[in-house]
This record gives structure tokens, C-alpha cells and sequence, in this order.
């Protein structure tokens, strides 16, 4: 799935249809945070990786957009914080935050990169507003479960990653954080 996204965004960007091509950049970046090893195939003509390098590029393009909107900054800034730059990461997040403070997806990837610094409080924080604005919200959810495993609160950890699987039924990231917490509370046959 993410693959074929990266298809898309590829052929998307090289039409000029930078909308389009955004669009699915930021699935991806939703998706899978860590999306940089995969690749992007035409099966005619090659197979190249899709490097962060590349991504980056190409999206700042937007950033000379007038009403870039506060998802697709913060998904920049996403970008840049894996590609190593953690200055832009914050400064583009910042900015969407300001630009609309109830964006849950600015928020999860703000609470993504402060679990990355290891932060956890304020992790918490901005991912318990993302909550707040996006209770569907998978990703903040499971990212919520992770700090709880770190911390030692299982239970929490259980429960957030049912209220994943209650809305999100194939989420294999709910599954995977779910079994870590259930061994540590020593229900392995679960």
C-alpha cells in the first residue's frame, strides 16, 4: 500500500499536479513515519530508492504556497526530522501549530518527534490533544501505548491500543504494541 503511494506521488509530481502529489505524501507520512527505505518502481523502466532527500526536495516546492495547509507543513517538518534535520522539523511544526492549533495530525507528529527526543511528558501532552481533536486518531493512539510500555503502565497501554482496534480492526501497529504490553503483564497466550 505505501509502495503504491509512492507510485502515486512520484507520477503526480512529475505531471506538475502538486496537490495530488502531496496529498498522498502525506498518507504516507501517516502511514509510515519511517517510510524511507521502501522504493517507488515503474516495472518499465527501474527501481530507485525513495529517499527523505528526494521527498524533502520535492515538497518544499509547497512550501511557497500560499495556503499550504498546517498537515502538510507539519508532515514536512516529519520529513526533515527523519531525514536528520531537527531544527526545520521543529520550526515547520511550530508553524503549523500556530497556523491551526487544532490540528490533530500537527499535533500526533508534534508528540511523535518529542517521543523521538524522548520527552514523554510533553509527548503526552500533544498527543492527548491530537485525542482531543481526532479521537480516531491510530497513530496517537499506539504512540500514547509506547510511552505507557516505557513507563511501566501496561494496563494503559492494553487499553489504548482496544480503542485502536475497536475503530481500526487491521492496524497492525495496535496489534504489535498490544502484544508487547500483554507480555509484559504476563498474559502471553493472549
Amino acid at each position: 500500500e505505501l509502495d503504491e503511494r509512492g507510485i502515486h506521488y512520484y507520477f503526480q509530481f512529475t505531471l506538475n499536479d502538486y496537490t495530488e502529489a502531496f496529498s498522498y505524501i502525506k498518507q504516507m507520512a501517516v502511514r509510515d513515519p519511517e517510510y524511507g527505505q521502501h522504493t517507488y518502481k515503474d516495472f518499465r523502466y527501474m527501481e530507485e530508492p525513495l529517499s527523505y532527500g528526494f521527498i524533502i526536495h520535492a515538497y518544499s516546492s509547497m512550501l511557497k504556497e500560499k495556503n499550504l495547509s498546517s498537515d502538510t507543513m507539519a508532515a514536512l517538518g516529519l520529513l526533515h526530522y527523519l531525514g536528520g534535520n531537527k531544527q526545520a522539523a521543529d520550526s515547520l511544526v511550530q508553524q503549523a501549530l500556530k497556523k491551526n492549533p487544532q490540528d490533530a495530525i500537527s499535533h500526533t507528529i508534534h508528540g511523535y518527534l518529542l517521543q523521538k527526543e524522548r520527552n514523554v511528558e510533553e509527548a503526552l501532552v500533544s498527543l492527548s490533544k491530537a485525542l482531543r481533536y481526532q479521537y480516531q486518531n491510530a497513530w496517537a493512539h499506539t504512540i500514547i501505548a509506547d510511552i505507557d510500555i516505557q513507563l511501566g503502565r501496561y494496563a494503559e497501554a492494553v487499553e489504548h491500543c482496544r480503542k485502536v482496534l475497536a475503530f481500526d480492526p487491521f492496524s497492525v501497529q495496535a496489534y504489535y504494541t498490544l502484544g508487547v504490553a500483554l507480555t509484559h503483564l504476563d498474559r502471553v497466550s493472549e
